[in-house]
């Protein structure tokens, strides 16, 4: 498969490009079971050197070294929460497309904790649970300098 001028000019572009299917699943699946047992491996050894219990935890670390850490949930009792407070709270995504976003949750049978609102700082919000009851939230806001297209 050979790119087109077009796919190349967009790679330029954006810094990367998607191609469906470019590689046939055969060719790349040594390197998926390669990538699978480097970080099965990195895991195990962070795990390991960082935490003292048998609990799952999974770590993601971003370029600018910030530690995301998830664990799976016990039956420690959760204390109540709201959006200000203090602490990582909520995950928010932010959409382009808010009402595409919208149907999407929909579809697949999510209940919204309450209607369409004001988001802070511009915009509009909508807010649902996940299955473990953590709070999520789709976001639109307006495009301009402050505030950048995701």
């Amino acid at each position: 498969m050979r790119l087109t001028d077009l796919q190349l000019r967009r790679f330029h572009d954006d810094g990367f490009l998607i191609v469906r299917d470019f590689f046939p699943r055969e060719q790349l699946q040594p390197v998926i079971e390669w990538i699978n047992r480097v970080v099965d491996d990195l895991a195990e050894r962070l795990y390991a050197k960082q935490f003292r219990n048998d609990k799952p935890v999974w770590l993601l670390r971003t370029p600018d070294g910030t530690l995301l850490k998830s664990m799976p949930r016990d039956q420690t009792p959760r204390p109540p929460r709201t959006t200000w407070t203090p602490g990582w709270s909520h995950l928010a995504i932010r959409v382009h497309d808010f009402e595409i976003a919208e149907r999407f949750v929909e579809e697949r049978g999510v209940a919204w904790t309450g209607e369409t609102v004001a988001a802070v700082g511009g915009g509009k919000v909508r807010s649902f649970c996940d299955p473990e009851g953590n709070l999520v939230q789709i976001v639109a806001r307006s495009t301009d300098e402050s505030c950048p297209p995701a």
